[in-house]
This record gives structure tokens, sequence and C-alpha cells, in this order.
């Protein structure tokens, strides 16, 4: 089974990039909600974060996300901390995933992450694709999306790894500005991908 890496800052448009994709028959995982899910569901994972957060990172609504997202886009040690209790978690359902659907005898998998190569999951890839978009573009779409100030998207933005850093490291580039051809990009990126 070949696994491939979807990643790209915020706003970029790799959700749209990974459906365009699971159209085309390539089932897709995503990190982020995944991760999501195991906040509100994963008792062991809730009393780490717990202790590492206090009481008050859960309501009786579930994971305080913009209590914890504060505090960790402040604090890098902090952010590291939270990744060491969540990214194996996330990892270890990302494999039992693959395992269902080798049993489908799919050949190629997605997995979608923001964080791909900070949270190390690119070492499980064969190959990595980087959807990147010029940042206004990335900005505005957030700010609509997120329903959120310019100000809190760019800090989100300095949280994350440069587009120039991951286009080092990324096998493919899908480029998501106003004038380019998603559709067209995707055809070419599955032709290389199945061309093996």
């Amino acid at each position: 089974m070949q696994k491939i890496g979807i990643t790209g800052g915020i706003g970029s448009g790799k959700s749209y990039f990974c459906r365009l994709l699971e159209i085309a028959g390539i089932p897709s995982f995503n990190a982020d909600v995944e991760n999501k899910n195991l906040l509100n569901s994963d008792q062991e994972m809730r009393h780490e974060l717990i202790q590492l957060f206090g009481e008050d990172c859960y309501t009786e609504k579930g994971f305080n996300k913009a209590k914890v997202a504060k505090l960790i886009f402040e604090d890098a040690s902090l952010r590291e901390k939270m990744n060491a209790i969540c990214h194996p978690r996330v990892a270890r359902r990302f494999e039992q995933w693959c395992e269902e659907q080798a049993q489908s005898n799919i050949q190629v998998v997605l997995l979608e992450s923001a964080i791909l190569f900070e949270s190390g999951f690119d070492r499980f890839m064969d190959k990595v694709i980087l959807v990147t978009a010029p940042v206004n573009d990335r900005i505005e779409r957030t700010m609509k999306r997120d329903n959120c100030d310019q100000q809190t998207v760019q800090s989100r933005m300095n949280a994350q790894q440069s587009d120039e850093e991951k286009a080092r490291r990324a096998d493919f580039i899908l480029y998501n500005g106003p004038d380019d051809d998603p559709n067209k990009q995707v055809f070419e990126l599955l032709a290389k991908l199945f061309d093996h």
C-alpha cells in the first residue's frame, strides 16, 4: 500500500484537494479531525491533558479548544508536550485505518495533516504532497471560514512551518491560487502516483 501525506498551511486548500483525490478513488484519513475525536473520546488522553493544562481545558461541551489554542500558540514547549500526548495516538489510529483499507484491497491512501512534518508523520509516508497558495488568499479564506480577524490567522500561520521549508521536503506541490487549475493538477498528480 502506498501512503501519501498531504499537507499545507492554514487556508491553503489541502482539504479541497483531498476531496478531489477522494472523488478519484483515493481514501483519505484526516489527522486533525481524528485528533479532535480522540480529544473528546480517549479518557486517558483527557486525563493527561488536564494534568498539563488544568481542569478548565475541558468544559461540559468537551475539549476547550479556544483556551488551549491560545496557550500552545504562545508557548512552544507546551505545544510540544501536547503533541507528545496526541500524535502517537493519532498515528496508531492511522495504522489501524490503513489495515482496514488494505482489507478492501486499496492500493493508495492519503493522510491529511496541517502539521505533517512537525508531527513526524512524514516518516510513515511514501510520498508527500504540499498544497500552497498566496499568503493573502490564505488569510482571507481562513478569516471567512473561521470567522476570525487577520491577527489571529497571522499568529496561527506563524506557529506553522513555512511553505518554503515544506516545499524543500515535499515530493509534489499543488498550487491553489486564484489562477491555478486544481482539476488539471490532480489529473497530472494521479498519472505520476499510478505510474509505477
